[in-house]
């Protein structure tokens, strides 16, 4: 799952308000949106398979957690949006 191999190159680029900084062209916006899904696609998987992806993105949904409790991924999207998108991750995740 790429998501699951470029996930440090794609947090990095939380939080940015300019978009498609990434080297290669990733943008913060929908972040959140590609975590819920991804999590939505694990879920999918075969039993024996999804632990490994699922350890990885409910670790990556949790890094974009704001100090408020809430969830983040562009503040041109907000928090309302993020936090959201994490909770359809957490549900996928279950």
């Amino acid at each position: 799952m790429l998501l699951v191999r470029y996930r440090r190159e794609l947090a990095g680029q939380r939080g940015k308000a300019l978009m498609h900084t990434g080297r290669h062209g990733q943008g913060s916006h929908y972040l959140l949106f590609d975590y819920a899904f991804a999590a939505a696609a694990v879920r999918e998987l075969p039993q024996e398979k999804r632990d490994k992806y699922r350890r990885t993105i409910l670790e990556v949904v949790l890094g974009t957690r704001t100090e408020d409790g809430s969830y983040l991924d562009s503040p041109l999207l907000g928090y309302s949006y993020g936090t959201g998108m994490a909770l359809l991750a957490f549900q996928f995740l279950k």
